[in-house]
C-alpha cells in the first residue's frame, strides 16, 4: 500500500501534467501566430531578395543614364561621372522604402490571402528557401539573355522591317 505522501506526490505530478498539457495545447503553444497578409508579403520579398534585385536592376541601367548625360555634356570629367554615379546609388538606396511599399502593394493586389499564405509557407521550407535564394540569379540570367537577344536578333529584325516599310524606311538609314 502506498503512503499518503506518495499519493500526494503523484496527485501533484498528475495535476502539474494536466495543467502543462492544458497550457501547451492553448493558442500560445499549439500554433504559431498567423501573420497578416502584408507582413507575409514583406517577408516573401525579403526572403526572395526582391528589393536587392530591383536595386541591382536599376544600377544596371546606370551606364545608359551616364551615357545620356555624357551625350548632353561631353565635357563631363571622371570626377563628375563618379559623383553622378554616387548620387544615383544614394537616391536608389533612399527610395528603398518606396520600392518596398509598391512591391507589397503589387503582391497584395495580385494574390489572394490564401495564395500569399501558401507562398509564404513554401518559402519557409528547405526547397522554398533554396528557390528563393536562386531567383535573383535566374532574373539576372534572363536579363543577360534578353539583352543579347535584343542586340543580335531584335534590333537587326527591326531594321530589316524598317527598311521594308515605305513609311519608315528613312529611319533605318
Amino acid at each position: 500500500m502506498r503512503s499518503v505522501q506518495q499519493l500526494s506526490y503523484f496527485a501533484r505530478l498528475a495535476g502539474a501534467v494536466a495543467v502543462g498539457a492544458f497550457l501547451l495545447d492553448g493558442p500560445a503553444f499549439s500554433e504559431t501566430p498567423k501573420l497578416d497578409k502584408r507582413t507575409q508579403i514583406k517577408e516573401i520579398i525579403v526572403k526572395a531578395n526582391l528589393l536587392e534585385d530591383g536595386k541591382l536592376g536599376i544600377e544596371r541601367m546606370m551606364p545608359f543614364v551616364l551615357q545620356s548625360v555624357r551625350q548632353r555634356h561631353p565635357e563631363m570629367t571622371a570626377q563628375q561621372t563618379q559623383a553622378l554615379t554616387d548620387i544615383i546609388k544614394a537616391t536608389v538606396n533612399d527610395q528603398t522604402p518606396f520600392i518596398e511599399r509598391i512591391s507589397i502593394d503589387a503582391y497584395d493586389e495580385t494574390f489572394s490571402a490564401d495564395e500569399i499564405s501558401a507562398l509564404y509557407d513554401f518559402y519557409q521550407t528547405a526547397v522554398g528557401s533554396g528557390i528563393a535564394a536562386k531567383l535573383g540569379a535566374v532574373q539576372q540570367r534572363v536579363a543577360q539573355k534578353a539583352q543579347l537577344w535584343g542586340q543580335s536578333i531584335l534590333v537587326p529584325e527591326l531594321y530589316k522591317r524598317l527598311k521594308a516599310s515605305e513609311t519608315l524606311k528613312d529611319l533605318a538609314e
